[in-house]
């Protein structure tokens, strides 16, 4: 059977990636010298086009992670589209609809703080290689594997899941001024003026505008910005948790926050900044 079963393996590397961020709740519990899951898990997706292995996978992985599945990089696509950010994928090399190093390129343009990982039975080294280089793999995995190396692994991707959400709050917040007529923001200095008047704004609804600001005209969801400004997931917190910050920065900075000129409300859902 692969991977193997849990109950054949130690038990202790079940709840190791719970993360102790007050974001993702409360820290692990402690009982009996083992740590015991309490908060809410990370995402994973994992994409594979064998029922046997996506379904192995899966039952690895469950006890410590939140974990979504796909039979096919066009199903992971809806996945990563409609649903939520992940913090890591792991997915298959060759697939019947698309190769697996398109879609972890696909999936890095899409979730940039997403972190893939490669599973491949492959002996083709080049093709490995390929893969690595356009999808940006973080890490591959040998059909077949040890559950131990399975959880392991995935655990150490969504620490660096973790190190990349923190990298780019801190490149945000040591940014040059941003300037639009009639608007400054600096992040530096955490200040906003609107023509040439200081505004007050909390520091998490700074950080929406300052992120927001920072990739001008892209649209963002609700989850999507969970997970950049809050380092959240809809699966501990209410994605309605955004819009209220967005009215509020809308009440502060815009002349009529019913007709936004900066914060925008895009079709079909999500905002941008008008920049």
């Amino acid at each position: 059977m692969w991977p193997r079963d849990p109950a054949s393996s130690p038990a202790p590397w079940v709840a190791t990636p719970v993360s102790p961020r007050r974001s993702h709740g409360a820290a692990p519990r402690r009982g009996r010298g083992r740590a015991v899951a309490v908060a809410a898990r990370w995402p994973v997706l994992i994409v594979d086009d064998e029922e046997v292995v996506l379904d192995g996978l899966a039952r690895v992985l469950r006890p410590a992670f939140d974990v979504s599945t796909a039979p096919s990089a066009a199903a992971a696509f809806e996945l990563v589209q409609r649903r939520r950010p992940f913090a890591v994928v792991v997915c298959d090399l060759a697939m019947p609809d698309l190769d697996g190093a398109a879609a972890l390129a696909w999936m890095a343009g899409e979730a940039p703080e997403t972190v893939a990982v490669l599973l491949t039975g492959t002996t083709d080294f080049a093709r490995t290689v390929d893969a690595v280089n356009r999808g940006g793999v973080f890490r591959i995995l040998l059909k077949p594997c040890p559950s131990e190396l399975v959880v392991a692994t995935v655990t150490e991707a969504a620490w660096e899941h973790e190190r990349r959400l923190g990298a780019r709050s801190r490149a945000a917040v040591a940014g040059a001024p941003m300037d639009w007529p009639g608007l400054r923001i600096d992040p530096a200095s955490r200040t906003v003026e609107v023509d040439g008047e200081g505004r007050h704004l909390t520091r998490r609804e700074f950080d929406l505008l300052a992120f927001l600001a920072a990739h001008p005209n892209r649209t963002f969801s609700r989850r999507q910005l969970l997970a950049e400004v809050w380092s959240s997931s809809v699966a501990w917190q209410d994605a309605d948790t955004v819009t209220e910050h967005v009215r509020r920065v809308r009440r502060k900075i815009e002349r009529d926050p019913r007709r936004p000129r900066w914060l925008v409300t895009s079709p079909g859902g999500g905002y941008r900044f008008a920049g």
